[in-house]
């Protein structure tokens, strides 16, 4: 399947620049924000349907895909999280409909807690935060040496490991985990990942601290929520959606059979059609 891409655009936020997709003329704001090791490209499957709603903004986060990867940047999900809302007042955006997939879902709940009534909504695809148990390669990766080597750009290591993310291969194009491997080459792009995973895991997993701190958040958010979810997440298995239900009791919460870790982009057609649908 070919992948459906958007024209590059660039911002400077806090001296960094920043790619960003944008289609739609809508009053109504998405903001789309991607996982672990991925990028604009991870909506490359919900911009043009969403978009004929609202106006839809898919950003590379800073040390990811195309944007700049400083040494001396905080990668946590917190400044992530203000980075981005910075992002929103450079393209004039006040009230926004966050979205977000796996370290995605994590920092907009960090965005919605920060925005509190200009958060619209919150949509977490299996988003990291809902309890503590992280994939064990992660926890690894915080120990000095090996984290580096674990973290070392691999072909077909890569390939493994994203083909093993999806219940239905289809969805995933050559093309896709191609770019993936790509923007892994890319400067800066090695340390920014480990300085991401450092910030919010160690050996145990999440971080417990961070989790109970960002759980008291969740339960005070006052934005609708929805939930989307594989059943067959290896990652970020479907307990942690029951986790983030008990948090939000009126949250409206979606489970996709036979779906992985990318609902966004492996049941595209059913994502598409419950946030638009939710936004209203």
């Amino acid at each position: 399947m070919d992948l459906k891409r958007q024209a590059d655009q660039w911002a400077e936020v806090g001296g960094h620049r920043i790619r960003y997709w944008k289609k739609g003329n809508s009053s109504s704001t998405i903001l789309l924000i991607h996982g672990m090791g991925c990028s604009c490209l991870e909506w490359s499957e919900n911009i043009d349907a969403l978009a004929n709603s609202c106006t839809v903004v898919a950003v590379d986060m800073v040390g990811f895909g195309k944007s700049d990867k400083p040494a001396e940047y905080d990668y946590s999900p917190v400044n992530q999280a203000v980075t981005l809302i910075k992002l929103l007042e450079h393209l004039q955006v006040e009230e926004v409909h966050l979205v977000g997939n796996s370290l995605g879902g994590r920092v907009a709940i960090e965005m919605a807690s920060i925005l509190g009534d200009k958060a619209k909504s919150l949509t977490l695809a299996a988003s990291a935060g809902g309890a503590t148990d992280a994939p064990h390669a992660m926890r690894l990766q915080t120990l000095p040496l090996v984290g580096k080597w674990l973290t070392k750009p691999d072909r077909i290591k890569h390939q493994v490991g994203w083909c093993s993310v999806f219940v239905n291969k289809s969805r995933l194009s050559q093309e896709r985990i191609d770019e993936k491997f790509q923007d892994s080459l890319l400067p800066g792009a090695q340390a920014s990942a480990l300085a991401t995973v450092r910030s919010m895991i160690d050996l145990r997993g999440f971080k417990r601290q961070d989790i109970q701190q960002l759980h008291e958040k969740i339960k005070a958010l006052n934005t609708r929520v929805m939930i989307i979810w594989g059943d067959s997440d290896p990652l970020l298995p479907v307990h942690h959606a029951a986790k983030f239900q008990s948090l939000l009791k009126n949250a409206v919460v979606h489970i996709f059979k036979q779906c992985g870790h990318a609902p966004q982009i492996e049941q595209a057609e059913k994502f598409n059609q419950l946030l638009a649908q939710f936004i209203r």
